[in-house]
């Protein structure tokens, strides 16, 4: 599956079924992870991985989503939403240095929330 299939198909992850989510999910966060070099590269954008796999853990309908999943996939999640938070986190200590602002304003940034909220929740 090439970047462009995924980047064409973006929201297709928020649809997998158990056996989908599994299949998928490793292309989407590598994808994700790369994204900056392959926008570079090919000029697509990474699709939004985040939003499929923090929002609504425990509703019913994304509890049969992430079923088949054993403990070294979960700790591969986590470990990816630990990576973007800190890169939230980065970004806000740099924005805090260049414009003399407190660091505070991250406890505000709401892709910061969701990530810490869906890292609890995994």
């Amino acid at each position: 599956m090439a970047y462009i299939d995924l980047f064409t198909c973006s929201s297709s992850l928020s649809f997998f079924d158990a056996k989908g989510m599994g299949f998928c999910r490793p292309k989407f966060l590598i994808f994700d992870i790369s994204s900056q070099q392959i926008y570079e590269e090919q000029k697509i954008y990474s699709p939004d991985v985040i939003f499929p796999i923090s929002r609504n853990l425990i509703d019913e309908y994304h509890k049969i989503r992430f079923s088949l999943f054993n403990n070294k996939q979960i700790q591969y999640i986590i470990h990816f939403l630990e990576f973007g938070l800190d890169e939230i986190i980065a970004k806000h200590k740099e924005y805090s240095a260049n414009y003399g602002s407190i660091i505070d304003s991250l406890y505000s940034d709401n892709i910061f929330l969701e990530l810490n909220s869906a890292i609890q929740e995994w």
